[in-house]
């Protein structure tokens, strides 16, 4: 039987369909040579082979039977990993038998033409086996070194929940403690409370009886001190009222002789075709004890006027408050003026009014300034009579400042200060009236109509 050219390759890298022919000296990574040798021994090392794939099938199945298993907690993810993992083995290990069956058949069929490389093969195959075991060794190591991983990591966290397990209920513990600790406190701080709730009671119970004893005490005199009061007040009542009776007889008695003075003098006065005429002398101290009053007014306007910017202020009528500022300074101005003005010599009294049923005489000046007074008043009660109602108050010209001071204008020489107060008020309360309702019934224009003041005011010269 002649040797053939190409040997087949026996290399694990190449497959049985691409044998290595190379030459008898040629370049296969493991020298070939012609195989010399028994059959039997050949078999008992394919034997041999077949048993270590076995093994080291099942043992790969193994190790990862056994890493499915150490770690539960995985879940399926390492389930689906490890059944990807053992179809690949599978398929691995498959694929290595079918290269081994046919690189036995392979050799069996070189055994048959070449029987004495028998010694050679067996060479490599020992080389082989030796490597193989030695990665089948190194391949335990690793899976021994990652059991004991997974070991040590299933520890720990065996570890770990036994730790968080123990902070668990030691927590659990000490919030027990904690809400049983509160709960005394509060119990206590409860029954502290009741007891000085029960104190407090007790004391407020003792003080409310003896302010009631007080209270009841200091009723009894003080109804006792308010009939006494009475008492003595009925008797000055009668006392008063017997004083006045007396002074209002003597006042009509001496009303009465004035009277009949006065009419004895214009009758003698209209005889005789003559006035009332006052000199220099008289019309000064006259014009003083009239400046003197007022003087003494002005405090009581000043008290008046702070008060009701007081009351304005509380009760946030924000224009009437601003009104009363103004009329204030118009006031102020009015007084400078009356400083400053001058009176007229042989001041005669040649005007006659008709007022609540008696006759007043005045002069020209004096005629002029009531009706001057009539006009300031209609035009400030209209600014008055505006603010109540851009503020929505009530209708009230009474309760105004200018109303009850009603100087404005006034001047100390031609007229008493009541006088010039009525008239003042007259024209007032009709501008407050055309102001508040915003018409025109009394007068136009700030200004009062002619025939209204001709129908509160009927002067003439007689």
């Amino acid at each position: 039987m002649s040797r053939p050219d190409t040997i087949p390759c026996f290399n694990t890298q190449n497959s049985p369909k691409n044998s290595c022919r190379s030459p008898r000296n040629g370049d296969c990574p493991l020298y070939h040579r012609k195989i010399h040798g028994d059959i039997p021994f050949i078999e008992g090392r394919r034997m041999t082979f077949k048993f270590m794939r076995k093994v080291s099938a099942f043992a790969v199945v193994g190790l990862v039977l056994v890493l499915g298993a150490s770690d539960i907690a995985f879940g399926q993810q390492n389930r689906n990993r490890q059944n990807r993992n053992r179809q690949k083995a599978e398929q691995e290990n498959n694929q290595r038998r079918n290269t081994r069956q046919n690189r036995t058949s392979q050799r069996r069929a070189n055994q048959r033409q070449n029987p004495r490389r028998t010694g050679q093969n067996r060479a490599r195959q020992d080389e082989a086996a030796k490597r193989r075991a030695a990665q089948n060794q190194a391949r335990q190591r690793s899976q021994q070194a990652a059991r004991r991983r997974a070991a040590q990591q299933q520890t720990e966290r065996n570890r770990a929940a036994q730790r968080r397990s123990a902070q668990q209920r030691s927590e659990r513990n000490r919030a027990a403690q904690r809400r049983a600790a509160q709960q005394r406190s509060e119990r206590n701080r409860a029954a502290q409370r009741r007891a000085a709730q029960q104190r407090s009671e007790r004391n407020r119970a003792e003080q409310r009886r003896a302010a009631q004893q007080r209270s009841e005490r200091q009723r009894r005199q003080v109804q006792r001190n308010r009939a006494a009061q009475r008492r003595a007040e009925q008797l000055r009542q009668q006392r008063r009222q017997e004083e006045l009776r007396r002074r209002a007889d003597q006042r009509r008695e001496a009303q009465r002789r004035a009277n009949r003075r006065a009419n004895r003098d214009r009758q003698r006065d209209r005889g005789r075709g003559r006035y009332q005429v006052y000199n220099r002398g008289q019309q000064r101290s006259l014009q003083n004890r009239r400046r003197n009053a007022y003087r003494q007014y002005e405090r009581w306007q000043r008290q008046q006027y702070e008060r009701r910017l007081r009351e304005l202020r509380r009760n946030k009528r924000q224009r009437r408050l601003e009104y009363q500022r103004r009329y204030y300074q118009r006031l102020l101005r009015d007084r400078r003026r009356l400083d400053r003005a001058r009176y007229y010599d042989s001041l005669v009294y040649d005007y006659r009014y008709r007022r609540n049923g008696r006759y007043y005489y005045t002069s020209s000046y004096g005629a002029r300034m009531l009706r001057q007074a009539m006009q300031y008043g209609y035009e400030e009660g209209f600014r008055a009579g505006q603010a109540d109602r851009y503020d929505r108050w009530n209708y009230g010209y009474d309760s105004s400042y200018a109303y009850s001071d009603a100087t404005y204008g006034y001047d100390s020489y031609y007229v008493n200060m009541s006088e010039y107060q009525y008239y003042f008020r007259e024209g007032f309360r009709r501008g407050y009236e055309d102001g508040y309702y915003n018409r025109s019934r009394y007068g136009r224009n700030y200004s009062l109509f002619d025939n209204i003041v001709a129908g509160i005011l009927s002067i003439f010269r007689f």
